[in-house]
């Protein structure tokens, strides 16, 4: 039990650097996607800038629109991506909970063969104890016996 217990809790550990692992990644793709999204706002004000009559060419204006749908693209992959790794980690959390609860049972049946053991020690113990003073009241009515001869 204590080796499964062991391993329960190794296997513990690994569930957790792996979630935390995620939660680093899921921390940068956020990073990520706030940088995106002020790219795309700073993008949209060059668009509204651009079509306000500024005189800048037609081609510059596709240009912008083709780099903010590219920006929205990659957003839309970085939430994407973002979600799984949710969901991976809410997964995670759940393993950790069972392992954790599996640990927990096993400590208790561990604690409960301990006390089995222990009461099966002393209840040993007893009548080895009760064994032992008759012998030495055997012993004992013998070397009266004995004495009397």
């Amino acid at each position: 039990l204590e080796n499964e217990n062991n391993d329960f809790k190794t296997l513990i550990s690994t569930l957790e650097n792996e979630n935390n692992d995620l939660k680093i990644k899921n921390s940068s793709l956020e990073n990520q996607l706030n940088e995106s999204i002020k790219q795309e706002e700073e993008l949209n004000l060059l668009l509204k800038a651009i079509n306000g009559g500024h005189e800048e060419s037609t081609q510059r204006l596709f240009d912008v629109q083709l780099e903010l749908d590219e920006i929205q693209n990659n957003n839309i992959k970085i939430l994407n991506e973002k979600d799984l790794l949710i969901k991976n980690n809410e997964k995670y959390e759940i393993e950790i909970e069972k392992y954790q609860q599996n640990e927990i049972r096993i400590k208790k049946e561990f604690e409960e063969s301990q006390l089995l053991v222990k009461e099966s020690l002393l209840a040993k113990d007893k009548e080895n104890t009760e064994k032992l003073h008759l012998k030495e009241n055997e012993n004992n009515n013998l070397k009266e016996t004995i004495s009397n001869i």
